[in-house]
């Protein structure tokens, strides 16, 4: 374990802006906190999580296969630096990748906007959103052109989600991972 990582003081890589109903000294508690002190909401909480895509993955090295981006969550086996107890929930974030010189961490941005290296060996438990679960949501398409992109709906209708200007508009629509991930799984709609 490189003990060096957990020394260093985390600083926020952009600003972060909070809506105005924000007063974390007044009424703020983090889902992060309530699932790790009240049991009833853990419960109700990972249930929520099983409903909307989320899944435990079979083993911790199985996150090095998921593209940057990604969310994730996880739970802390006790052995760490941090001495928390065994099965600390932690809210995660977003998938930066492994860690150039080892795939023994991984680094990911929080949801408060800081980068943290988290070793494999601390996790107990990583939950993923599953891709395939998840609904891509498209703008409703504007003004009609000759360059149409469809996607399939629930009902196998063929239904225009975006008009390119040019044809290389619509070429370069198509080779969204957004537009891929809705064409592959067929979880889509309009917001």
């Amino acid at each position: 374990m490189d003990e060096k990582l957990q020394l260093y003081e985390r600083t926020s890589s952009s600003p972060i802006s909070h809506s105005d109903e924000y007063k974390k000294s007044i009424n703020y508690k983090s889902i992060q906190d309530k699932v790790n002190t009240d049991q009833e909401y853990e419960e109700e909480y990972m249930k929520h999580l099983s409903v909307t895509g989320w899944r435990e993955l079979n083993s911790n090295t199985d996150i090095l296969r998921y593209p940057a981006g990604e969310s994730f969550k996880y739970r802390l086996n006790g052995e760490g630096l941090s001495k928390v107890k065994r099965g600390t929930f932690r809210s995660g974030g977003f998938l930066i990748g492994p860690q150039a010189d080892s795939s023994d961490y991984i680094l990911y941005k929080a949801y408060n906007g800081l980068i943290f290296p988290l070793q494999l060996s601390d996790v107990l438990i990583f939950y993923i959103k599953d891709i395939r679960l998840k609904t891509i949501f498209f703008n409703r398409p504007g003004c009609v052109t000759n360059n149409p992109v469809y996607l399939v709906d629930k009902d196998d209708n063929n239904v225009v989600v975006y008009y390119g200007k040019k044809p290389k508009d619509s070429r370069k629509f198509m080779e969204t991972a957004k537009f891929k991930t809705a064409s592959k799984y067929g979880n889509w709609g309009f917001k």
